[in-house]
């Protein structure tokens, strides 16, 4: 194997820091616009349109057009807000709350990188609903606490050159409203392109889908291209450096590896790396934290 494919073994991202990369470039966009169709695994269900835009100063507008085959007049979701208050109307059931800064714009973000728009904006409404039935003021939600990510994984290559990855909900409640959720996205831009998950209700499940036609995070332009001229590409790395960067890599690993308690499996990394390159200057580092895994 050569040492430029092993250090790119060596360094791959693990689902979850690309679960986590994606869910950074959402919610460090201080604006953002996404138009999106909405789908599910039935028999009765019709495809439905939506956007979701969040502008300068919390202003946010969100629209999804429910329809079916036996309500082919269909039904609104809709969420307006002015930064200071939103206002969200299920059908004819409309209800008003103020904008929580410390909580509002994360949960927001929550529709597009864990929850789905359709499923977060759907719950949120309820939660609303239902707190302002208690006391004057809405409760304050934070969905991203309320919505662990748990047990990320790997779900291989999508289409487009894509790439999936599959997660479970922990709720601070049950049943767990969501289940199966698995998404597709780009691995250069880090936008999710799809996503696919168990919605659940007392009387079942079903399987909802939601395609992004358009993610556009910040001041991207509609198409999502870069406006500025690309700097040329890096010279190619000389071999000295590509071997210094993958010994430090096996170094991190190894480190990794004690901290956790696995010293055969450090022992077995240093071994690897002294054996590879006896003569580099890192050795000697190499050596002593070998000869603390081997205590």
């Amino acid at each position: 194997m050569s040492p430029l494919l092993a250090l790119a073994i060596l360094l791959q991202e693990t689902p979850a820091e690309a679960f986590q990369k994606i869910e950074s470039a959402i919610e460090n966009a201080r604006t953002f616009r996404v138009e999106f169709s909405v789908d599910a695994a039935s028999e009765d269900a019709v495809a439905s349109k939506g956007s979701f835009t969040l502008d300068q100063g919390n202003r946010v507008k969100l629209s999804i057009d429910l329809r079916s085959k036996k309500r082919p007049a269909g039904a609104s979701l809709t969420v307006d807000g002015d930064g200071t208050r939103i206002v969200s109307t299920l059908e004819r059931d409309t209800v008003e709350v103020p904008f929580d800064p410390k909580t509002a714009r994360s949960n927001l973000s929550m529709y597009l990188s864990r929850l789905g728009i359709f499923s977060g904006s759907f719950f949120q409404h309820g939660f609303w609903k239902g707190s302002q039935g208690r006391r004057q003021e809405a409760m304050t939600i934070d969905l991203k606490q309320m919505f662990q990510v748990a047990n990320i994984r790997s779900g291989g290559e999508g289409k487009g050159g894509t790439r999936i990855l599959t997660y479970d909900l922990k709720t601070a409640f049950q049943p767990t409203p969501l289940e199966g959720a698995k998404i597709w996205y780009d691995p250069k831009t880090y936008k999710i392109v799809r996503r696919e998950y168990e919605l659940t209700e007392k009387a079942g499940s079903i399987r909802i889908i939601e395609d992004y036609t358009l993610v556009q995070l910040g001041d991207e332009s509609a198409a999502g291209t870069e406006t500025k001229a690309k700097p040329p590409p890096p010279p190619p790395i000389p071999d000295s450096e590509l071997d210094t960067l993958f010994f430090k890599a096996k170094l991190q690993v190894a480190e990794s590896h004690l901290k956790s308690g696995k010293k055969d499996k450090a022992v077995e990394v240093l071994e690897d790396a002294i054996k590879t390159y006896p003569k580099h200057s890192l050795v000697a580092e190499a050596q002593r934290i070998l000869a603390a895994a081997r205590k």
